[in-house]
């Protein structure tokens, strides 16, 4: 049948419910998706604890991909602790401080306030 990334755009597009998140992380676990994708499928169908719990396995490989996090229809994302540890572990909130320099979403998204204090 279709892939896992495949049968998410269909459930998007309002065909079906999309494939069922065991069977992502099924995939994720045979390295037949990354984690990056698994994330991104997850909050493209709004399963937002799913796609945090996943985050806790966000690692060197997905640096590259960081900023897809920042995406505006992925906001709920940026209210977890899991998406803060990963901007604490990269250096980015360090680096946001020292710069005065937060990111767009930080303007229309509440999250940020916590972690500007010293």
């Amino acid at each position: 049948g279709p892939s896992v990334a495949t049968r998410t755009l269909m459930a998007m597009a309002g065909e079906g419910e999309g494939p069922k998140t065991a069977d992502m992380l099924a995939a994720l676990k045979r390295h037949d998706s990354y984690v990056d994708t698994t994330i991104g499928n997850l909050a493209d169908l709004k399963r937002w604890d799913d796609a945090a719990k996943v985050l806790e396995q966000w690692g060197p490989s997905e640096r590259s991909t960081i900023f897809a996090l920042f995406r505006a229809q992925w906001a709920p994302l940026r209210k977890t602790p899991q998406f803060w540890a990963i901007m604490e572990r990269e250096g980015l909130v360090e680096f946001w401080k020292q710069s005065g320099q937060w990111p767009d979403f930080c303007v229309h998204e509440p999250v940020c306030e916590a972690h500007k204090g010293s």
